[in-house]
């Protein structure tokens, strides 16, 4: 009993479009997530898999529920589609973004430190289970009409581990470390750069490292955020890539995002940016830092005073718990380290492609057994 689905987006993963019930009053709308060719090679199966056992075990307000997963195969030799069914979380934030005539009439500076606190309030969930995210971008952000943030799309997110290293994400939001560039190992402050990238973007309208003249976004951001520093091209193995980089940071100065925002913001939001000047100032020059450790966390992120209402905690963040209870599954099982609770597949070696396919596929089939419909 369902009516025309909507298309709502499409990308490398396969397409989602969402569905509405004709009996409303019984079945709230839904989002059909198709993993299209999630088996075409390993690593599609492998993000395919990621995705549904984070989204299984994970429950946060400010996170997209999943309800249930399912394939019309009849085995795991067979398998070669997926579908994923969570709650439907309203349109995309790129979408609310782009479109100047919606943005004008219901979002201003302060409509979007709510989603800011809502997006933290998440990582900082995610965080307590050693899971970063690695793909924060407007795109992956649904907002309801109300004002409520769900993040979405975990076909990225990984438990933290020491040998996290390599491309990951979308460039012009990745955060320099997680980048095929970069050799060093990251955690979560990676998601952090994306958070400041995203600020920007929510002022001004505009992906903040795109520039249809300089066509790497890292170097963009370099002519933006200044040097790299000693610390960060010391990281880059590639003795090629670490000397352009090192000749492109010798030019470049960091900008006054301020003044920058001033100039290039949404001219409904000008006079909240030059209000609150020195926050917005502080908080982007404690995200858009190159070197993660002088970045800040997601708790100090939480904490800081372009969040806050002259100094007391908004009604609204109040109204967002900063701390949930997590499943003991998710949790790491000491400080030190150990499992995470993630029966993270990836440590598993292969001697061909075929071989690690099918390895996804038994498990996949194997975990898509253990989700059950609630519609049934």
């Amino acid at each position: 009993n369902l009516d025309r689905p909507i298309f709502l987006g499409k990308g490398g993963y396969g397409v989602v479009c969402r569905l509405t019930s004709l009996d409303r009053s019984r079945f709230p709308d839904v989002a059909l997530k198709k993993f299209d060719g999630a088996f075409r090679n390993s690593k599609m199966a492998q993000r395919c898999y990621r995705e549904l056992q984070l989204l299984s075990k994970i429950e946060h307000e400010n996170i997209v529920k999943m309800l249930f997963a399912f394939s019309p195969s009849t085995s795991a030799e067979s398998l070669d589609t997926v579908f994923l069914v969570t709650e439907y979380s309203g349109r995309d934030l790129e979408t609310v973004i782009r479109n100047e005539t919606l943005a004008s009439h219901f979002y201003y500076l302060k409509d979007f430190k709510q989603m800011l606190i809502q997006l933290l309030n998440a990582l900082q969930y995610l965080n307590s289970a050693k899971v970063i995210h690695r793909d924060l971008k407007p795109q992956n952000i649904a907002i309801k009409s109300t004002g409520k943030l769900t993040l979405l799309d975990f076909g990225l997110a990984r438990v933290i581990d020491v040998e996290m290293t390599g491309n990951t994400g979308t460039r012009y939001y990745q955060a320099i470390e997680t980048m095929n560039e970069c050799s060093s190992r990251y955690n979560e402050k990676a998601d952090i750069w994306s958070v400041g990238v995203i600020l920007c973007e929510m002022i001004t309208g505009s992906i903040l490292f795109h520039d249809t003249k300089i066509k790497n976004p890292l170097v963009k951001a370099i002519s933006m955020c200044g040097p790299l520093g000693e610390n960060v091209l010391s990281q880059i193995s590639n003795e090629a890539n670490r000397e352009y980089l090192e000749k492109k940071s010798k030019a470049a100065e960091r900008i006054d995002f301020v003044a920058y925002l001033e100039n290039h913001g949404r001219p409904w939001m000008k006079k909240e940016v030059k209000k609150d000047s020195d926050n917005l100032k502080s908080f982007i020059d404690l995200t858009l830092q190159f070197d993660q450790s002088r970045r800040m966390t997601v708790n100090e992120a939480l904490e800081h005073p372009l969040l806050r209402e002259n100094g007391r905690i908004p009604f609204w963040k109040r109204l967002l718990p900063t701390s949930h209870s997590i499943p003991s599954e998710v949790c790491q099982s000491s400080a030190e380290g150990g499992d995470s609770g993630f029966s993270d597949e990836e440590d598993v070696t292969f001697t061909s492609s075929e071989q690690a396919i099918n390895h996804w596929k038994e498990v996949i089939w194997k975990h898509l057994g253990l989700i059950s419909n609630p519609f049934v």
